[in-house]
């Protein structure tokens, strides 16, 4: 059986549970599969989407829906898997992995990179970059605000908060890559 759009709002409107079962069952899979090109790991997609799915139900009063609704799906997933990058739980797995190549780099017989050594040269990477983006880069990561803070802060958009963060990563990530591809 396939309902519209509308048949779909005004059934979630009126607490029908089976217009949520028939959204889940219809598009369940396609989101999780568009989830992981993001995330890149089944379970967080999978979290992803199912949290999407409480959203809907949670708000089902008050849904807007100007597209269509596979549209509007497929947005919300979207969105919620980059916000999921974004988010701490992202910055802790990538701190993670941070801390097992420095553990790598510490056992290498390769004296010349240390510790010190790989927060001297990220420390120069984040004092050489662009004054703005160095602001925003350090509200980030050291002061642990949200995008949205910092915009407010600095009476910025949210998009150039995002924009700025992936140049400072970029630019650190590039000046690591030349001093790690200049030791023998």
């Amino acid at each position: 059986m396939h309902f519209s759009d509308d048949e779909i709002i005004r059934g979630l409107g009126q607490d029908n549970q089976l217009m949520l079962e028939y959204l889940f069952d219809q598009y369940y899979e396609n989101l999780v599969s568009f989830s992981i090109t993001y995330v890149g790991r089944q379970e967080v997609a999978e979290d992803i989407v199912q949290e999407l799915f409480i959203k809907i139900w949670e708000n089902r009063n008050a849904i807007n829906i100007t597209k269509s609704f596979k549209a509007y799906l497929f947005t919300s997933t979207r969105n919620s898997s980059i916000n999921y990058l974004r988010s701490k739980y992202a910055r802790i797995a990538f701190d993670e992995l941070t801390s097992i190549k420095e553990n790598q780099i510490r056992t290498t017989s390769q004296d010349e990179i240390t510790e010190k050594e790989l927060k001297r040269v990220i420390q120069s990477a984040v004092e050489n970059l662009p004054e703005k983006c160095g602001i925003i880069f350090n509200l980030s990561r050291n002061s642990d605000l949200s995008h949205q803070e910092i915009a407010d802060h600095l009476r910025i958009s949210k998009k150039t908060v995002y924009v700025q963060i992936r140049n400072a990563v970029l630019k650190i990530k590039e000046v690591l890559d030349e001093k790690w591809n200049k030791i023998p």
